[in-house]
């Protein structure tokens, strides 16, 4: 039996979920392992037990199914084409041996939060109120990539936990991360440029701001031809098909890109590392442009947009101490509405809201 939940009712589930790991993140606990444990508990389990929760949910339960559970590594390599996921078929591997659908979202949802968490309390749990609501943010932007788009969410979530390294100034390892994003999704490689925004000075020249915003408007321009041209023709189609929509995700990015760039100084004041955040976040809008012509191809501005994870939750230090508290929550009504805009749908139109599970067998 199919049990789905009203859309309040799941609205208020997955912030109970969210409030939930912000805390146990929050909390002092000496063995982070452990403290990164049980924050992702619940956010697996409900990913888990989902039924027809996330748009392409369709299209990765259809393609568990199909998976042939005896197909080796060696054969997945000797067959491979530029744009097949070896990572998802590895784990499609393992769940599909142990017969476990649950397991098979419960992980991939996994991958696409746990590096994001991870990142957070290693690099960011400076503030009292950054990790809580860091984590909430994360929670309604990135969880809900991974219920639908799940292969380019894993990868946007290796993509963000690898600025690690580009703030250590660690190629080998920045790039490590990045090539663990591609066996997910291709187009992670993307990301790969953006380990030169930043030095060992840990600035930002303003000639590299430039060249990377440059590089942007160039991509943008000729963004048919290199894609077919380095994405083969799987890609192809995506590339050169015209998917037209209303795009007001342009829109709201743009204002928020506004808002950055009104508070910059503090915000680099905060954080050095904001000066670079704030021009991924401003490369991420430009790539928005793609959506008032190209539905898809949009989705690459994901990897650059991720990092208001971070910079949504700084705004809250520019106030004085007294309102911070409210502008907590009104950053944390903010996104859980946005998030309802973007993710809610009838109920048999696999919209990540309202959330359904099976109860029993299924009929």
């Amino acid at each position: 039996m199919v049990v789905s939940l009203s859309y309040l009712g799941s609205v208020a589930l997955y912030v109970f979920v969210f409030i939930v790991s912000a805390c146990v993140l929050r909390a002092k606990i000496r063995n982070r392992t452990l403290q990164i444990v049980l924050a992702s508990v619940l956010p697996f389990l409900i990913s888990g037990f989902r039924y027809n929760v996330g748009w392409d949910y369709g299209s990765y339960a259809w393609g568990y199914e199909l998976f042939d559970p005896s197909l080796s590594l060696f054969e997945m390599l000797s067959e491979y084409q530029f744009g097949d996921s070896i990572g998802l078929n590895l784990v499609l591997i393992i769940t599909k041996n142990l017969n476990s659908q649950f397991l098979f979202f419960g992980i991939t949802s996994a991958l696409c939060f746990v590096p994001a968490f991870l990142y957070l309390k290693k690099e960011w749990d400076t503030r009292e109120y950054f990790i809580p609501l860091a984590i909430f943010v994360t929670g309604f932007s990135l969880f809900f990539t991974g219920l639908s788009a799940i292969k380019q969410g894993i990868a946007i979530s290796f993509c963000l936990y690898s600025l690690s390294y580009v703030f250590h100034r660690k190629p080998v390892k920045f790039l490590l991360f990045v090539v663990i994003a591609f066996l997910f999704h291709s187009s992670a490689l993307l990301f790969l440029p953006v380990y030169f925004c930043w030095d060992h000075r840990g600035k930002s020249a303003g000639w590299k701001q430039f060249c990377a915003i440059g590089g942007a408007f160039l991509f943008l321009t000729f963004f048919a031809e290199i894609i077919s041209t380095f994405g083969g023709e799987r890609f192809e189609e995506y590339a050169t098909s015209v998917v037209r929509t209303n795009n007001y995700m342009f829109y709201l990015t743009l204002f928020w890109l506004l808002i950055f760039l009104v508070f910059r100084r503090k915000l680099v004041k905060l954080d050095a590392r904001n000066e670079m955040l704030i021009v991924l976040y401003a490369i991420a809008v430009i790539f928005m442009l793609l959506g008032f012509q190209n539905a898809f191809v949009k989705r690459i501005a994901y990897y650059f947009d991720v990092v208001q994870i971070m910079l949504l939750p700084q705004l809250v230090f520019i106030f004085t101490k007294r309102s911070r508290k409210l502008v907590v929550m009104l950053v944390g009504v903010y996104i859980v509405l946005y998030c309802m805009m973007q993710n809610s749908g009838a109920v048999d139109s696999m919209a990540p809201i309202p959330y359904a599970f099976v109860f029993g067998e299924l009929a």
